[in-house]
């Protein structure tokens, strides 16, 4: 299983090599285990990484077909018709920075800055710089910055200029 985020209300949501994202909720019956209460299969590629958003009601999809997937963690129905594709190759990190803009990393070697619309979709900001090799951590930090590590373990901290 490649990737598993908690939510806000305490659910669990897993991504996975099967294609599918999972969302479970805590077992009453049960303290401590967890039930599964619906699966997402609308996938066409593994999940490579969840988070979800800061407004708590949508969650954030990346996955190995190049695309980012916003859909509503409540019911597991996409947001948008379309994904948001950039990428040209497999996105293997997505984070939220304060201002709301999405981050992802991928193997294609870029980091792309995503600004949020009035209708509340992702439109490509700005594309850094490639690196030198895949993206596969991204990591936001308290001072509106964020650290990229890439697959040949170096790190680049990134300051975001406070007019953009």
């Amino acid at each position: 299983m490649p990737c598993l985020i908690q939510t806000k209300d305490q659910r669990i949501i897993t991504g996975a090599f099967d294609f599918n994202i999972k969302v479970w909720e805590e077992d009453n019956n049960s303290s401590g285990t967890y039930k599964k209460t619906f699966t997402i299969d609308k996938m066409t590629g593994a999940v490579q990484c969840l988070l979800q958003l800061k407004d708590g009601r949508l969650a954030s999809s990346a996955n190995n077909e190049n695309t980012i997937k916003i859909w509503n963690e409540q019911n597991g129905r996409f947001i948008f018709h379309t994904s948001l594709s950039a990428h040209n190759g497999s996105v293997t990190s997505i984070i939220q920075l304060p201002d709301g803009k999405l981050v992802t990393g991928g193997r294609d070697k870029l980091i792309i800055i995503w600004k949020e619309t009035d209708d509340f979709s992702f439109v490509e900001s700005m594309r850094l710089p490639e690196e030198n090799d895949f993206i596969s951590i991204l990591h936001v930090m308290k001072d509106k910055s964020f650290i990229s590590s890439a697959n040949n373990y170096i790190m680049k901290i990134y300051k975001e200029k406070d007019d953009e």
